[in-house]
């Protein structure tokens, strides 16, 4: 029997709990349940789950040994009813093969359970598991002892890699000479930031964290809005902690810049957001959850690069994430510059971002009471990403009324500039805190906001008029798969040339060509480039893969090949551009006579992206194989 916990969190008052297991046969059912501190059964809902990587891991030749698939999921996700702080403590139990597993959890356990500590063991455990055995005789068959003595040094190294981001932040990140200058510096008709922040029952701990991190800024010109929907009284807590409305009465006597109002009921996460832009009256919007904390330096460093870029309306920075202790950083993001291609495929927005208060109203809808609606209750779980493309859409639709400068023509034309209006802060200014009841460190804690972010995702595109047929899960939780319908002329698909410079190599050659023409893309045409190929067996082939593929043009063959002669020397740019000048087709593909089309739709893939109007290039990721 063999079993493992993935995931253990608390949220909206149940224990969520995600592993696998199974028994000697991976078809043979597993039996699980939840009893309590006492050994009284507990009620639980459970749900199998698809773990394809489980499958790969220990049956990787089952379906060849049996002639089918494995048939039974065998992950799961257990919900069962949990309240942190009241001393709780429950037991999963999982039985097959008449053998029993328990595993135990407390709000110790919970809280410690994603801690890095503990995935530093796990993976120094995994070295010792069969299946690393099994993996070191294979690199040792394959490879010999200097792959083996490689394949060690990049394993043992990954056990220690988190903690390479953690020491070079803290001796990197803005120092104590720089904090006392940033706070001595006086502004010119300085502008004011309005920090929104929905508050919902959060750890007083964390609160107090937050509001310590904003009230320490080197730059003075703010206010915190914060609406708080935790409906507590200021009575203090059972587990002894203050309530948030008693955390927020304190901090506003202590400074006038805390503002807060206390909801009469939770609104949800875009209502109470919604209520703490309303208190605003900064001239930037700037979002913040209730339980992280911002750099000393982060006000300081956007009033510094919004004075730098006049025209902006959007702002993003980087960010990290930090432990429950606030020790340990970790995970940092460092974010490309704007990209709508692939903020349709993820929000790397996220933390931290600023708005413009114009911007914000530009796209806000009008309640039923005449208030405005800033994130829409709709798209819950994906409110700030659907804000996000909302706000992307005006921001460019106001660049384009007014224009780029001729500075910023040319650094366009260069490849070096994205938007004046949308700005990367290339620093980190957020920490998100990484604890049990938080998305940062368990991206499954909250499935719903990524069905939200699809929607969201769809309907940004056919607000912007893009052929949108379908949005799907991408390659984890929070990434998006977009399908466009690919544009036809009088019915049909365009033409694409494939070039591929080829010397020798036929049998690389011939898969490569064989992996297009067997996907789906109906019209393709392949110009082989030979480029002073010696081997016999070589030009045999060209003879043989015209005459199977043959190019009659006016007449033109689905799928073709051509063979053109390059007989000069070696030059990549020139070999290429020579098979170019022999292309019919609308659109080039330049590919290498190595590579291997893994999917049926490869071509599609590209061609979608290739035929929006602003998209000139498209390429594909590639593995090595071997």
């Amino acid at each position: 029997m063999r079993a493992k916990i993935d995931i253990a969190l608390v949220r909206e008052g149940k224990l969520h709990i995600q592993g696998w297991a199974f028994g000697r046969d991976p078809e043979t059912p597993v039996k699980l349940s939840v009893q309590g501190r006492q050994g009284e059964k507990r009620e639980f809902s459970y749900e199998e789950v698809e773990r394809e990587t489980v499958n790969e891991a220990y049956f990787p030749k089952y379906e060849e040994e049996n002639g089918k698939k494995i048939r039974r999921k065998l992950g799961f996700s257990v919900d069962t009813p949990y309240e942190l702080g009241k001393g709780e403590r429950v037991e999963l139990l999982i039985q097959v093969d008449h053998q029993l597993r328990r595993f135990a959890f407390d709000d110790k356990k919970i809280e410690s359970f994603n801690s890095h500590a503990h995935k530093k063991m796990e993976k120094f455990l995994a070295l010792f598991q069969w299946e690393t055995v099994e993996a070191v005789k294979d690199t040792l068959k394959k490879g010999g002892l200097s792959a083996l003595w490689h394949k060690s040094v990049r394993k043992l190294k990954s056990i220690e890699e988190d903690y390479d981001y953690n020491e070079w932040y803290k001796k990197e990140k803005t120092g104590a000479e720089e904090l006392s200058r940033q706070r001595a510096e006086v502004w010119e008709n300085p502008l004011l930031f309005s920090i929104v922040i929905p508050v919902y029952r959060p750890k007083e701990a964390f609160l107090r964290r937050l509001l310590d991190s904003i009230l320490s800024q080197t730059y003075p010109h703010f206010e915190i809005c914060l609406a708080d929907a935790s409906e507590l009284s200021e009575d203090s807590l059972e587990n002894g902690e203050k309530s948030p409305i008693a955390v927020l009465k304190e901090y506003q006597e202590k400074d006038s810049r805390v503002r807060f109002t206390a909801l009469p009921k939770n609104l949800g996460i875009s209502g109470n957001t919604n209520a703490a832009i309303a208190m605003a009256k900064g001239d930037f919007i700037i979002f913040s959850d209730h339980d992280d904390e911002l750099t000393e330096d982060a006000l300081y460093t956007i009033a510094k690069s919004i004075k730098e870029h006049p025209k902006a309306e959007l702002l993003y920075s980087d960010e990290d994430k930090i432990d429950f202790a606030s020790a340990y950083y970790f995970e940092p993001h460092f974010k490309p510059d704007y990209s709508p291609e692939l903020l349709r495929s993820v929000n790397y927005f996220c933390h931290l971002l600023i708005a413009k208060r114009s911007l914000l109203d530009a796209v806000a809808k009008e309640g039923e009471e005449g208030e405005k609606i800033y994130e829409q209750k709709e798209y819950d779980g994906a409110q700030d990403y659907d804000l996000i493309l909302r706000l992307c859409e005006e921001a460019e639709r106001r660049e384009k009324a007014a224009g780029l400068s001729e500075e910023e023509q040319k650094e366009q034309e260069k490849a070096l500039f994205t938007s004046s209006t949308i700005i990367h802060i290339r620093k980190v200014l957020y920490h998100w805190r990484s604890h049990q009841l938080s998305t940062a460190q368990n991206p499954e804690a909250k499935l719903y906001a990524f069905t939200a972010g699809e929607r969201a995702v769809f309907d940004h595109a056919k607000r912007l008029g893009l052929p949108i047929e379908k949005v799907e899960r991408g390659i984890t939780y929070g990434y998006y798969h977009c399908h466009y319908a690919l544009e036809k002329k009088e019915g049909e698909l365009p033409l694409i040339s494939v070039i591929i410079p080829n010397k020798d190599h036929s049998e690389d050659l011939d898969l490569a060509i064989r992996s297009l023409f067997s996907g789906s893309y109906p019209y393709l045409e392949v110009i082989v480039v030979e480029n002073n190929s010696v081997e016999e067996k070589t030009f045999a082939y060209y003879e043989k893969i015209q005459e199977e593929f043959p190019a009659r043009y006016g007449d033109f063959q689905k799928k073709a090949v051509r063979v053109v002669r390059w007989e000069r020397e070696f030059n990549y740019s020139a070999i290429n551009n020579f098979g170019v000048s022999f292309a019919q087709g609308e659109y080039l593909l330049f590919m290498n006579n190595d590579i291997e089309c893994l999917k049926k739709d490869s071509v599609e893939e590209m061609l979608q992206f290739v035929q929006q109007e602003e998209v000139g290039i498209c390429g594909a990721k590639a593995s090595l194989s071997g």
